[in-house]
């Protein structure tokens, strides 16, 4: 399957990928490419990322900026969800962890994974290639491709390896600097490897005209893909769910821009918790604009899943990795989901 009329040429995909172990790959790999003519590292990867301070970004940034933020014990980074667009991919470093924050605005998947395989750090760089309209990554230790949608290799060497992914939530960069105040925010810089022209402009509209932006918000549960549609979360804010006997509860984040292609009706975010504590499970309704109550306890919680008044206060929930995505995309990859519409 060949898209904008761009023709997968196998002696030079063999030419270009010297390292590549082209025998290993996934059963569905060559009917399932899409070419769009971009060569490897066209769109050039962030390899040396510059850093200011939560404070000194929210002076020239909107409040309402979508960010990738990524909290460690130690350090919490937040990259803006526009800036990693023009790159795709940013190799970094939090807590002196090597981590790859990607971003892929054709399915709107922003995931963060340990850029680790076999105990051997890895690079990740843009492949040229799509699949199911979803960035193919590749490493620098054996050029084997990666499919940023799953974290699986999927051609090469490491064919069938798993990158593990990290947690990281979207959220305004106001927020950041509410919740992370010492949070470091990336900087562009002269230096910055300059993206193609195609990268930048009028991308947005034109990115949004190419694929269906029909938007979800999902994670995978037991082994099960799990699906929320946001017209959904808009309207109920708050939507408690039990998957395979796990207790979920998912909180719509309004204050927040829409974020790379995504359509000004589609902005909003949201984060995913497990809500057990103490052995039960606990059920939450919207009580103001910025705060949640259990019916179990009646305490009081914020958006980050902090109990900040009442019975459970200081407790916490916990973050579930999860993701915004386009639809269509993740039912390629997950054509098992549970569907909440």
């Amino acid at each position: 399957m060949t898209y904008w009329n761009t023709k997968l040429d196998m002696q030079k995909l063999h030419q270009t990928w010297k390292k590549t172990n082209f025998t290993k790959h996934v059963d569905d790999l060559w009917g399932s490419l899409q070419v769009p003519g971009v060569e490897r590292d066209e769109i050039p990867p962030l390899d040396n990322p510059h850093f200011q301070s939560v404070s000194k970004a929210l002076e020239s940034l909107p409040p309402r900026s979508a960010m990738i933020v990524v909290p460690t014990k130690n350090e919490v980074k937040a990259y803006r969800v526009d800036d990693v667009m023009l790159h795709e991919i940013v190799n970094d470093k939090v807590d002196g962890e090597p981590i790859a924050v990607t971003f892929c605005p054709l399915c709107n998947s922003a995931i963060v994974f340990k850029r680790v395989i076999n105990g051997q750090n890895i690079r990740l760089g843009v492949s040229g290639m799509l699949r199911n309209f979803d960035l193919v990554m590749w490493d620098d230790v054996t050029e084997s491709w990666w499919q940023q949608f799953t974290g699986q290799a999927i051609l090469g060497e490491w064919t069938g390896k798993q990158l593990e992914a990290l947690p990281s939530q979207i959220l305004s960069i106001e927020q950041v600097s509410e919740q992370y105040p010492s949070s470091q925010v990336l900087l562009k810089t002269e230096n910055d490897p300059h993206p193609p022209a195609h990268q930048t402009g009028d991308f947005k509209e034109r990115g949004a005209s190419m694929v269906d932006t029909s938007k979800i918000f999902a994670t995978t549960i037991k082994n099960q893909p799990v699906a929320i549609s946001y017209e959904r979360l808009r309207k109920e804010k708050v939507i408690n769910y039990k998957v395979n006997g796990f207790q979920i509860v998912v909180l719509f984040n309004e204050e927040i821009s829409d974020m790379g292609i995504e359509s000004g009706e589609n902005k909003g975010q949201a984060l995913m918790y497990s809500s057990r504590n103490r052995e039960r499970d606990l059920h939450f309704e919207k009580a103001t604009q910025e705060t949640y109550t259990d019916q179990e306890t009646n305490s009081t919680w914020n958006l980050f899943g902090e109990a900040i008044s009442g019975p459970l206060k200081g407790e916490n929930l916990v973050k579930l990795i999860s993701y915004p995505h386009f639809k269509k995309p993740w039912f390629e990859f997950y054509p098992n989901t549970l569907f909440l519409s």
